[in-house]
């Protein structure tokens, strides 16, 4: 039987990219395999449609890093010229068409029709087994009931193309238009139920020990539910990221709700890298950042649980580091006890002792060619480096406001 059979997705918009990371991991891990079904909200929807194509990481990968996303995202030129009619006539900025062409294009090849429903894909997937496909559960807020529902082949909602449900659960409220289906407006599935672990349970309330929950925090928010340490201050210069704030302060609720669940146990956490929800315009070195930091939380989750499940998959050197390092939660954390990392020589002759006959005997030999440990590849990534300069910084500000609020208290 397998360690994990449903995989679950929060939602995070450019964050999302995360999940390449963590597929790739459990790819590694041998467990992608294993998985029957992967729910999601937001980003989580549009990544739970992508890893369960059955396609090999490496294709999900170069389909995703190929996108503009900020393209996709605004519409481009002709996108920006109309979002202010898109906001008044359709109560949002973008109608983010590309990303439906996208979703409905990914389906085509992988079924034939790019209309598929949930109930189809199920029956695809049952028809198929060497494709490897998953079944696929998407959250969306019903702006007419305001009550979030659940796109499933085993719900009401069977009967929906799968693009039309995952087109609907990415709908940022005022930045993506709603979308409507059977009459109703839909958007973003995490208004509600941004991290859809329990739709997999056989009974409402009833934990299922085969869920695995991906959850996307930045370093703030994590050390926050994890050690009750008080976010910095960030400041509010407009009316958009007011409205951001204003979401993310929505999101906060849940993770209170989050702190007291079950799945809380069974729950890899990945360091967004104080990446925003929408920073469509993401560099190479930070979309690779972000792959690192889902790759990172699912190895240091599984070694945690059970160092066998990774040993042999990963070499021993980011293993030990993982370990001598006492297992940090965040990502950027990890990375900042490594800010220089060792050059590896391939090919010099190196020294080792050998007890010999005549006693200790120095022999110079060529090593096989060393494969440079995966933790020493993160640390080269610009975007990580950057990071972890901003969490000294913030280090450096909070020993000196403790040392002055102490003196101030002596006085």
């Amino acid at each position: 039987m397998a360690l994990v059979e449903y995989l679950a997705l929060e939602g995070g918009g450019a964050k999302g990219i995360i999940y390449i990371g963590v597929a790739e991991a459990l790819q590694k891990l041998e467990l992608l395999d294993g998985i029957k079904a992967i729910s999601g909200a937001s980003a989580g929807a549009i990544s739970a449609l992508v890893l369960a194509t059955g396609w090999p990481v490496q294709k999900m990968k170069d389909t995703l890093e190929s996108l503009d996303f900020q393209k996709m995202a605004s519409g481009g030129v002709w996108g920006n010229l109309t979002a202010g009619y898109h906001e008044v006539k359709e109560f949002g900025l973008h109608n983010g068409q590309a990303f439906y062409e996208l979703f409905k294009k990914i389906i085509k090849e992988v079924t034939g029709n790019e209309n598929c429903t949930f109930e189809q894909w199920h029956k695809f997937k049952e028809e198929h087994p060497q494709l490897k496909l998953k079944d696929i559960s998407v959250q969306a807020c019903n702006l007419n009931t305001k009550l979030n529902e659940t796109f499933a082949f085993n719900t009401e909602h069977r009967d929906v193309p799968i693009a039309d449900a995952v087109r609907a659960s990415m709908a940022f409220p005022g930045y993506f238009t709603p979308w409507k289906i059977k009459g109703c407006l839909y958007s973003d599935g995490g208004l509600q139920k941004n991290l859809p672990s329990d739709v997999f349970e056989q009974a409402p309330g009833q934990y299922n020990p085969k869920v695995l929950s991906v959850k996307l925090e930045a370093f703030d928010q994590i050390k926050f539910y994890d050690k009750g340490i008080i976010p910095p201050a960030k400041p509010i210069r407009n009316a958009f990221e007011c409205a951001v704030a204003q979401f993310e302060c929505a999101l906060n609720a849940q993770d209170y709700v989050f702190q007291a669940s079950p799945y809380k146990q069974s729950t890899v956490f990945c360091d967004t890298i104080d990446i925003g929800t929408l920073q469509f315009d993401l560099s190479p070195d930070q979309k690779e950042a972000l792959a690192a930091s889902g790759e990172y939380g699912v190895i240091r989750y599984f070694y945690k649980l059970d160092p066998t499940i990774v040993e042999g998959k990963y070499d021993t050197e980011t293993l030990n580091a993982l370990k001598a390092a006492d297992f940090p939660i965040c990502f950027s954390e990890f990375i900042k006890k490594y800010p220089v990392p060792p050059e590896i020589a391939q090919d010099v002759k190196v020294a080792s002792q050998k007890e010999g006959a005549h006693g200790n005997v120095l022999e110079f030999h060529l090593p096989k060619r060393h494969v440079t440990p995966l933790f020493h590849r993160w640390c080269k990534n610009n975007a990580l480096k950057a990071e972890c300069d901003r969490l000294a910084r913030l280090e450096a500000e909070h020993k000196h406001s403790k040392r002055t609020l102490k003196q101030a208290v002596t006085l």
